[in-house]
Order: C-alpha cells, then sequence, then structure tokens
C-alpha cells in the first residue's frame, strides 16, 4: 500500500496557492509546511490553506523529519540551491519551472538528487491534460503519420508580475520562463522528439524591463517543424497546441488556459479523413501532477516530467534567446546527463 506523504512549499505566489489546493485534494498527500522570505506571508498562506507548520528559515525547513516532499516555486535563482539543500536532507523534490536560469545549475541539481536517491521532477503541469496524452498517442502510434507541422501559444491577459520578474539575474527573462517555457516543453511532449534548431524574434512592447513578446520557430530532431508564440497582456480565446501530419492532424484548445479559462478545453482530430472532438471538463491538473509525483515516490511510476525534461528545456530557452540577440538561427545543444 502506498504511504501517505507530507508535502511543504516554498513560495506564497500563485502558482504555490494552486498548488496548495492541488495537494489538498490529491489522494496520498498532505500539506503539512509552508515557507516564504516574508514572514507574514507565510503564516497567511497557512492559515488561509490549513497549513500547520511554518518555517523561520531553508534549514528548518529541511530538517523537518515529517516533510517527505518539498515544492519548490520560489523565483527562479534561488532553485538549485534550495534544491540541493532538500537533496542533501533527503527530501524528494518537485520544483516549479524554469528549473534555473542556466544549464550549470540544472546539472548541479540533477547529480545531487541522483546521488542522495530523491525524486527530482519539474512543474510541467499541463503533461497531465488528457488531450495531449491522446495527441502523443497519435504521434507514437503513427495514427496521423509523419508530423510536419505543430503550434503551440500563450496570451496571457493582463494580471500582476512578481516584482521579482524586474530583477534579470533572478528571473531569466520574462514571458519565456514565466509562461512560455510550458508551451515548448508541450511541444517536446506531444512529439515525443527534441529540439536541434531554433531561430527567435523577441521583443518589448510595454515599459516592462523583460521581454514580453515572442515569436520563434523550431526544429525538432524527427524533422517536424513547430512555431511559439508567447505574449503578455494578450487577450486570445484560449491556448493549446495544434499537430499536422501526413494523415491527419490534432487540434487541442483551451487546454493551455487553466488559469482564466472556464473549462478543460476541447480536443478535435482528424485521422485518415475521420473526425472526432471531444470537450473536457475543468480540472484540476496540479492534483494530477501531485498524485503522479506521490505515485513515483513510491516506486507505482515515472513521474510524467522528469529532470531530464526541465534540463531540455532549459536549453531550448537559452537557445531562443541567443537567437534573438544574434540574429541567427542557434543549434540547440543537448547536455549529456551521467
Amino acid at each position: 500500500m502506498a504511504r501517505e506523504l507530507n508535502w511543504a512549499v516554498i513560495g506564497t505566489g500563485r502558482v504555490s496557492q494552486q498548488m496548495a489546493r492541488g495537494v489538498s485534494a490529491a489522494v496520498g498527500a498532505t500539506l503539512l509546511g509552508v515557507l516564504s522570505r516574508d514572514v507574514e506571508k507565510a503564516l497567511h498562506f497557512a492559515q488561509e490553506y490549513s497549513v500547520a507548520r511554518t518555517y523561520a528559515s531553508l534549514d528548518d525547513l529541511t530538517g523537518d523529519g515529517d516533510i517527505d516532499v518539498i515544492y519548490i516555486a520560489s523565483p527562479n535563482s534561488l532553485h538549485r540551491d534550495q534544491v540541493l539543500a532538500a537533496a542533501a536532507a533527503g527530501k524528494h523534490v518537485l520544483c516549479e519551472k524554469p528549473m534555473a536560469n542556466d544549464v550549470d545549475s540544472v546539472l548541479d541539481m540533477i547529480k545531487v538528487c541522483a546521488t542522495a536517491g530523491v525524486e527530482l521532477g519539474v512543474g510541467f503541469q499541463y503533461r497531465q491534460h488528457e488531450a495531449h496524452r491522446v495527441i502523443r498517442d497519435l504521434v507514437t502510434s503513427g495514427a496521423i503519420g509523419e508530423v510536419v507541422f505543430a503550434d503551440a501559444a500563450v496570451h496571457v491577459p493582463p494580471m500582476p508580475v512578481p516584482e521579482w520578474y524586474a530583477q534579470g539575474d533572478v528571473a531569466g527573462g520574462g514571458v519565456v520562463p514565466m509562461a512560455g517555457v510550458h508551451r515548448i516543453d508541450l511541444l517536446r511532449f506531444v512529439l515525443g522528439a527534441e529540439i536541434e534548431e531554433v531561430s527567435a524574434f523577441v521583443t518589448r512592447r510595454s515599459q516592462r524591463p523583460f521581454e514580453d513578446t515572442v515569436t520563434a520557430l523550431l526544429r525538432f530532431d524527427n524533422a517536424a517543424m513547430a512555431t511559439v508564440r508567447f505574449a503578455l497582456d494578450v487577450v486570445s480565446a484560449g491556448d493549446g497546441v495544434v499537430v499536422q501530419g501526413r494523415r491527419g492532424w490534432a487540434n487541442a484548445m483551451r487546454t493551455t488556459s487553466q488559469w482564466w479559462a472556464s473549462d478543460g478545453g476541447e480536443l478535435s482530430t482528424c485521422v485518415e479523413s475521420v473526425t472526432s472532438s471531444d470537450v473536457y471538463p475543468t480540472m484540476d491538473l496540479y492534483r494530477s501532477q501531485v498524485e503522479n509525483f506521490g505515485q513515483a515516490v513510491n516506486g507505482a511510476s515515472r513521474f510524467a516530467a522528469s529532470a531530464l525534461d526541465g534540463l531540455r528545456a532549459v536549453e531550448a530557452t537559452q537557445a531562443l534567446f541567443e537567437s534573438a540577440r544574434s540574429g541567427r538561427s542557434v543549434k540547440v545543444p543537448r547536455a549529456v546527463v551521467p
């Protein structure tokens, strides 16, 4: 029988609030503790989400023998040191995207967690959506034939942005690490392929000190081409992912708009000229993520978004930024993980 896991969260922002609800609703999980750089925010979070323990420091959290899993949703530049501290204490770690702002930090995280024998996963919750798994199956089974083209986008409606995004060395960018990286990972997931080359345009349409509008072309190692489009302060009909093959296509709509959509989206497919459509109810992808991670910790299954997936996403985003800076296409280096 799988054991119940006690979770703690680092960070009290929007995504931590989503995770608090997800952990509370999940089978086999209890949210026991919270750590924040702001003590008052931690106390408020604990009261709102019925969290029993708050911590004065990272050492206090990692020293709590009752905690099994630490979910890290702090500013991006803090992820590495917090993951290393958690692993050293024998805690399993679910790290929010992006894993870090540079490849070397991610490699350190992977190495330390592997040595400690703890599970390390990444918060790519869109892998949990059933529509995306159906698309992946259609691709891997060959049902839609050779994939020629794909597309993924995010248009974030006007909403507050955490203040630390104004610090480039902390956030590592704007709309790309904030939301775009999810779509880069989702394309890797549904296509079952690696990104080989990137050509990107990056700009700012506001007074914010980071990029807020991005368009890029991705070439995959299965010969598929894909476009990605990321923007802040834009209203759209709802974002998803499209895949087009030689014998069919799949179009998921509103499936990556979880934070501002009114339902779970829909999926339309065409295989050998036969079309079908499914509409999904509103679903808690964070709850699914928590349960999936718990199953991995208990040895019942693999987690959907591994540390290697986090690494590949960081490599791709770095190539995207380099392409925008240089004005040329950039090959994506893929580090070898021991």
